[in-house]
């Protein structure tokens, strides 16, 4: 979402609060206002709009295959607004939070992708459904999106009902279910069993969590957080590149991973880990371009610290050479991940949209890849895009073994 459309959000939008990380996290235990498209005068009870609704359903088991949308048992009474239409008067520890907390993130997550894609998006069940269903604190210990509908129950071994473990206070797990649901309306769904690659559950995965990743960055908290915790090092283990956290010390998966294909097998989510590495080394290899672009920190700095071939991530000069450039630049660095996350986020939305359903591919995904930044960059970021999928063995072979994963000669030059 661009920096301009947000500001036009914050003045127009209805106001929530939302967690933009798990409350557990020291760094994220007080909630923040998120502002979200639709203005004070159109959004209804639920909370609901023209899109989508939340139903706060009681005693409700996840849907199956012979139940859908719309939920006809005993719910809540639909929450409502303040008078001044924003729903910020909601408190956290009730259950009235989690249901507006679930309905704010998906529709921000919404706004924010598209805003990248330059088109609303049309759901996929339009002819069975007019809106998509929100179901919040669902009795089972899982996440799903399916056909019309996102429900949400508990982490699993969490003390039934307890809030603090609900995945509807979750922005990362809510902004991943609703990935999947915004990449089956982009593409649709395959024809037949026999036209579903094995690439397509990891393509789904991988998409997924990185519409969770593009989506936080929305958060200053989260991008501040980010900086001041990394000094800009973003080959680091810190919050962005961990994909649906629940506690300090366990994630589901990690974006920022070394894994290439001839190290994974055929499960979804552990053969989407290398996709979804390249598209990260991409985002963070086009943030050191831009930071050597604007004489925030130096070339040499960029090729030492990049993930690749006999490079050292722990080197113990890399914090101490990151520190020094990073002080006194905080806005510049900001500036700089902010767009790199809108390039990461639009080079995403030209690949997505332009994919079909069938026969889905890894390196047809790294080829869309290299056309949508022909059109979003003029080919500055081709060579980088290149180099990090063949590292990840990804469409274009693996990397001799003397190539580094990328090349700081044109990072001046764009």
């Amino acid at each position: 979402m661009s920096i301009k459309l947000d500001i036009k959000l914050a003045v127009e939008g209805t106001r929530f609060l939302v967690y933009p990380q798990p409350r557990t996290l020291r760094a994220f235990s007080k909630p923040e206002v998120v502002v979200v498209s639709v203005p004070p005068s159109e959004i209804q009870p639920g909370p609901s709009d023209r899109r989508m609704y939340v139903v706060d359903p009681q005693k409700k088991r996840p849907y199956g295959p012979r139940t859908a949308p719309p939920y006809s048992g005993k719910t809540s009474e639909p929450l409502t607004p303040a008078r001044n239409g924003h729903f910020t008067h909601v408190q956290p520890e009730t259950r009235e939070f989690a249901v507006a907390a679930m309905y704010a993130t998906v529709r921000r997550v919404l706004d924010v992708w598209e805003d990248y894609l330059g088109k609303p998006l049309q759901w996929i069940f339009t002819g069975d459904y007019d809106r998509l269903e929100l179901l919040p604190l669902v009795q089972f210990e899982n996440a799903q999106a399916g056909h019309g509908f996102l429900e949400f129950g508990y982490a699993r071994n969490a003390k039934r009902g307890r809030l603090n473990d609900a995945y509807c206070l979750n922005f990362d797990v809510l902004a991943h279910e609703f990935g999947h649901c915004m990449i089956d309306s982009l593409i649709g769904y395959p024809q037949s069993d026999t036209t579903t690659s094995i690439d397509y559950g990891a393509f789904h995965e991988s998409s997924a969590d990185l519409v969770s990743i593009v989506s936080a960055l929305h958060f200053d908290s989260v991008v501040k957080h980010i900086l001041d915790s990394t000094k800009g090092n973003l080959f680091s283990k810190n919050e962005l590149s961990r994909i649906g956290e629940l506690s300090e010390s366990r994630e589901l998966r990690r974006a920022f991973n070394s894994l290439k294909m001839s190290d994974i097998g055929d499960e979804p989510h552990d053969r989407s880990e290398p996709l979804t590495g390249a598209f990260f080394d991409v985002f963070v290899e086009v943030f050191q371009k831009k930071l050597v672009d604007k004489g925030l920190i130096t070339a040499d700095l960029a090729q030492r610290s990049t993930q690749g071939i006999g490079v050292d991530l722990e080197d113990p000069r890399f914090p101490r050479e990151f520190a020094a450039a990073y002080r006194g630049k905080s806005s510049e660095f900001k500036q700089a991940l902010l767009e790199s996350r809108d390039y990461l986020g639009l080079l995403l939305a030209r690949v997505w949209k332009s994919l079909p359903p069938d026969n889905v591919g890894f390196g047809d995904i790294y080829k869309r890849a290299r056309k949508a930044d022909t059109i979003i960059s003029k080919g500055a970021h081709r060579t980088t895009i290149d180099e990090c999928f063949a590292w990840r063995e990804i469409g274009v072979g693996q990397l001799p073994r003397t190539m580094r994963i990328r090349s700081i000669r044109a990072c001046r030059a764009h």
